[in-house]
């Protein structure tokens, strides 16, 4: 087994052999029984979460390519604001 802290956590890596057939199978078994044994001995596993609170405004330009080149540009200026889901 290998270990690596990292800025938020510690990263645990197992060589091992095994058949060349079945390895999901077994990677699964194994870490199924590794957080048994942690929960066992108390040792929980925790995440980052995250909440986005806030978005700047937004604009989306819409381009239509087939256009002559002028009128691309024209269609280009025109901007459809964009509405956030409260």
């Amino acid at each position: 087994m290998y270990y690596r802290l990292t800025d938020n956590w510690i990263e645990l890596s197992v060589r091992f052999l095994c058949r060349d057939h079945d390895i999901r199978s077994l990677k699964d078994r194994m870490s199924r029984y590794i957080l048994d044994r942690f929960e066992e001995k108390g040792i929980s596993i925790a995440s980052g979460t995250y909440q986005i609170v806030g978005m700047p405004p937004l604009q989306v330009r819409v381009e239509n390519p087939l256009a002559p080149s002028g009128q691309r540009e024209r269609a280009a200026s025109d901007s459809i604001p964009f509405q956030q889901r409260s």
